[in-house]
């Protein structure tokens, strides 16, 4: 049911229309059922399977009532490939892909009733729209149907330039398919064939071969996804300063270029701008890009989500608290956290938020945004460490003293049983802050006193112990120790340096 609802909640008032109509034309047995089914997801709100079955007078079990479901999502989808479709694509690639795939299969259908003149003028324009617009399979479809009419009437010429075309994209398609191939490597590391973590040959190995993809082809879609690939490659081994050059690169090559010019794509490369940006400490630049990348994304969807977040992180680094506090509560109203599948980045950013208020004094808010993160205690890892740094400040902060000693033993302990690496190391510094707060009575001001050593270290955005902007710790803790003694203002005039200490 909810997947038939979203299907006829998409449709436009042209479109609406349109089904209606073919509806009016048949005015017997089943299809008024079809458009009563249509009515009642329209009009009203069965909140059940069972009660929609109900007001059609069926069985939630009856086969007819799901025939007549079935039928009105195949009448539904009918009717919007037979519209006039111009106004439903916001990319020349989108729209041209659906011109050329209509046409060849209206050319299809042509052929095979014997109206051929037509047929292959559609076929042709198919073939046309193909090749402007770096459409491989679609090209190789339309030309070995064109190739088998002048088989059959015995044009040996066009035969042969059929048989070339498809030999050409075919070579083109395979490459396509290799780059995204590797594009899919670098994203998912569960994926065989990338491990650059392990190896820095590999790594070399890998961006030699997307660089030789890349100049090989003439194709705009291959050198695409092999520059994206290139800027994941550069990202996952830590030459950021490369990867944001590839960015950009990015960038110029999409302005212009109808075949990869997408709103997706712009906003997918301002994304990956942005989070490098802010890897370097360059927050001004991440923040441009960030507010590109959500100016690019529907509002409630998931990546629109991850550019205000990125945004929100630009505005902390700039000292843009005021301006940060606000754009942190409409991302933890975003429709997007509503749903289930994202219940684990949901948890995140209310840790990430409630790291936020704790910092710049709302402890109420930051309690109550810890609260909605207690799912991260189950897990291991940096969000749990982040997750039971915050909770021994909130308890400190409650004058907790035996409860926080707890705590803090506890993290010790699970530190301990960790692999080596940037993360441990910054943890038990932290840790070994959280002890001399804890001697020092909650009192931010002795603290700094007392582990003066300690808090310039986790302040260095380098080295073994760096900084992560882009995770739970939004205020780096350096920066939070300075906003809870008042050596800087909650909402300062001026923008927090990355010096200051």
């Amino acid at each position: 049911m909810e997947n038939l609802k979203t299907l006829i909640r998409s449709l436009s008032s042209g479109e609406e229309k349109l089904i209606r109509h073919f509806y009016k034309l048949r005015e017997f047995g089943e299809y008024r059922k079809r458009e009563q089914l249509l009515d009642i997801l329209l009009n009203e709100d069965p909140k059940t399977e069972a009660a929609l079955a109900q007001k059609m007078g069926y069985k939630v079990t009856s086969g007819a009532y799901h025939n007549i479901k079935s039928r009105l999502k195949s009448d539904i989808a009918c009717v919007l490939l037979m519209q006039e479709s111009s106004c439903k694509f916001n990319t020349q690639f989108a729209q041209a892909m659906f011109s050329c795939r209509r046409s060849l299969l209206t050319g299809e259908l042509l052929l095979s009733r014997g109206v051929y003149k037509e047929g292959l003028t559609l076929l042709k324009k198919a073939a046309r729209i193909a090749e402007k617009y770096e459409l491989y399979a679609e090209r190789i479809m339309t030309e070995d149907t064109l190739r088998s009419h002048y088989a059959g009437s015995n044009d040996i010429e066009e035969l042969q330039s059929g048989t070339e075309a498809i030999e050409e994209n075919y070579r083109l398609l395979g490459q396509m398919l290799s780059s995204k191939s590797r594009l899919y490597q670098t994203v998912f590391s569960d994926l065989p064939g990338f491990e650059t973590e392990e190896s820095g040959i590999q790594t070399e190995r890998m961006l030699n071969e997307l660089e030789r993809l890349e100049s090989s082809t003439g194709s705009s879609r291959v050198s695409f996804y092999s520059k994206l690939s290139r800027l994941n490659v550069l990202h996952n081994a830590g030459n950021l300063s490369a990867a944001i050059c590839c960015g950009q690169e990015l960038l110029n090559d999409i302005a212009g270029n109808p075949v990869i010019m997408s709103t997706a794509n712009k906003g997918g490369i301002h994304l990956e701008l942005a989070n490098l940006y802010l890897r370097v400490f360059e927050p001004d630049q991440a923040e441009l890009h960030a507010s590109e990348a959500v100016s690019c994304f529907k509002k409630g969807m998931v990546n629109h989500l991850r550019a205000s977040t990125l945004s929100f992180y630009a505005q902390v680094q700039v000292g843009k608290y005021t301006s940060a506090a606000h754009a942190i509560e409409c991302i933890l109203n975003s429709k997007c956290l509503a749903d289930s599948n994202y219940e684990v980045l949901g948890q995140r950013i209310n840790l990430v938020a409630a790291w936020f208020s704790f910092a710049v004094g709302d402890s109420v808010g930051a309690n109550a945004r810890f609260r909605k993160s207690s799912g991260i205690a189950k897990d291991k890892g940096i969000w749990y460490y982040g997750y039971s740094v915050l909770e021994i400040l909130l308890l400190l902060d409650k004058n907790a003293v035996e409860a926080a000693s707890y705590k803090i033993d506890a993290l010790r302990k699970s530190i301990a049983r960790s692999r080596r690496d940037e993360v441990v190391e910054r943890t038990q510094l932290m840790i070994s802050v959280l002890r001399q707060l804890l001697r020092a009575g909650n009192d931010y001001t002795q603290l700094q006193k007392l582990a003066g050593e300690e808090i310039q270290r986790l302040a260095n955005t380098a080295g073994e112990a760096r900084w992560d902007p882009t995770g739970f710790e939004v205020v780096s803790f350096h920066t939070l120790v300075q906003l809870r003694s008042g050596k800087i203002a909650a909402f300062p005039q001026q923008p927090l340096t990355r010096s200051s200490a």
